[in-house]
Parts: structure tokens; sequence; C-alpha cells
């Protein structure tokens, strides 16, 4: 299939639809996929778990120790 031919067909398809009808499948389409999402996405209680999941797999920071003549910081 060449673009011109491509471009063509898909110009066709376009005149097919009014806008009322693509608008309602857009929605449609939402929708179904939304529903289709084991629970809601960006929950706070999702973004905890994800952020816990992520850094149970992370090693450990190492701990470094400035000195300075006064005192010991520890980061």
């Amino acid at each position: 299939m060449t673009a011109a031919l491509k471009q063509a067909e898909e110009a066709k398809r376009d005149r097919c639809w009014n806008p009322r009808r693509r608008w309602k499948a857009l929605i449609a389409t939402l929708l179904w996929a939304e529903a289709q999402a084991e629970s809601p996405r960006n929950t706070p209680a999702n973004r905890l778990r994800e952020q816990n999941r992520k850094l149970r797999g992370s090693p450990s920071p190492q701990r470094r120790i400035y000195t300075n003549s006064k005192r010991k910081i520890v980061v």
C-alpha cells in the first residue's frame, strides 16, 4: 500500500463519520478501556504501593560520614 493510497483510504473513512458518532465512539472506547483496569490508576494508595514495590528491590543507600573539626555529619 502506497502512502497516497493509505491517505486516500483514511480520508474516505473519515468522511463516513459524523462528529457526534465519532465523539460517542471515542467516549465508549475510553469507558471500555477504563473498565478493563484492575483498579483506578494514580490513586494515593496505588502510588504508595508502587513506591514500596520499587524500593524493596533497591539496595539501601550507603551512609557517608563527613567530619569537620567541630562535629560529625552522617548522611
